[in-house]
């Protein structure tokens, strides 16, 4: 298992990963609400 903080890339590419996550998750229940 990696360390965190091992790798910068390995935390960008994780924190976008997370990002556009929580992105289409916030589009997926403004689409309902409509």
């Amino acid at each position: 298992m990696l360390a965190v903080g091992e790798s910068p890339l390995v935390q960008i590419v994780g924190n976008a990963h997370y990002g556009w996550l929580i992105i289409s998750i916030t589009v997926c229940q403004l689409g309902r609400s409509y």
